[in-house]
């Protein structure tokens, strides 16, 4: 007598596959294609269970192939939905697989840049910039220098933007660096603040120590600057 139970099964990845007969399935899981904490499901069963719970699918040790012994897994509490005979339930299969020794909490990614990438890439862009200045002033190009200030002003939005993203925050945040002062404050969050400071709300060991220098430079800055019209004579020179 020929059996057409059709089967349902978990892989070794967890992902849903079938449908497939007894014998097949016997086959699978002898070969270790179906792990010891799959799940299975024909139509008539109420919810998956693990195949090592099912009489019938229980092959011979001779057949069977040595697998590594999986941690015990939970089982899934039960659920009692309306569950359509002809269509394995998918809620079902997806929660016995959550529940398995397998899951684990990811954490959240974030993307962009971290704090030392942002700091390395300035000092590159910085050195770039002090590079093309000088061999403007060699070529006598003045005119030049705008481009290379914009180009600065796009690197540094850019470099922003991903350090923006790395700390969970929306880009627009970016239009900081154009307000005077405010700007100050909000270069030290990006060198100071860790990834994900926007979710957590809390800061690092690093971030701390970070914060700390960068706002002893600043106050220490605006006490021991140097004359303001000095300063604005040095860039009229530098424009001319």
């Amino acid at each position: 007598m020929n059996d057409n139970t059709q089967w349902h099964y978990t892989d070794r990845t967890g992902a849903q596959a079938g449908p497939v007969s007894t014998a097949e399935l016997q086959q699978l899981i002898a070969k270790g294609m179906a792990p010891n904490t799959g799940m299975v499901w024909k139509a008539g069963m109420p919810d998956w269970v693990m195949h090592s719970q099912v009489p019938e699918l229980q092959v011979q040790p001779a057949l069977a192939t040595p697998a590594p012994q999986a941690a015990p897994v939970a089982q899934a509490a039960a659920q009692t939905p309306e569950v359509n005979p002809y269509s394995p339930p998918q809620a079902a299969a997806q929660a016995g697989f959550e529940n398995s020794a397998f899951s684990t909490d990811m954490p959240k990614v974030y993307g962009g840049i971290g704090r030392l990438s942002l700091f390395l890439q300035t000092i590159l862009y910085v050195l770039g910039c002090v590079i093309a200045g000088v061999v403007i002033g060699l070529i006598g190009a003045p005119f030049l220098i705008f481009v290379v200030i914009l180009v600065a002003l796009i690197m540094v939005i850019r470099l922003s933007c991903l350090r923006l993203k790395n700390l969970g925050m929306n880009g627009w945040w970016v239009l900081l660096i154009f307000v005077p002062i405010v700007n100050s404050f909000f270069n030290i969050m990006l060198l100071s603040c860790p990834q994900g400071y926007s979710d957590t709300r809390k800061m690092d060991t690093v971030g701390i120590i970070v914060a700390v220098i960068l706002v002893t430079i600043q106050i220490g800055s605006f006490f021991l600057g140097g004359d303001d019209a000095a300063t604005a004579d040095a860039m009229r020179e530098l424009f001319q």
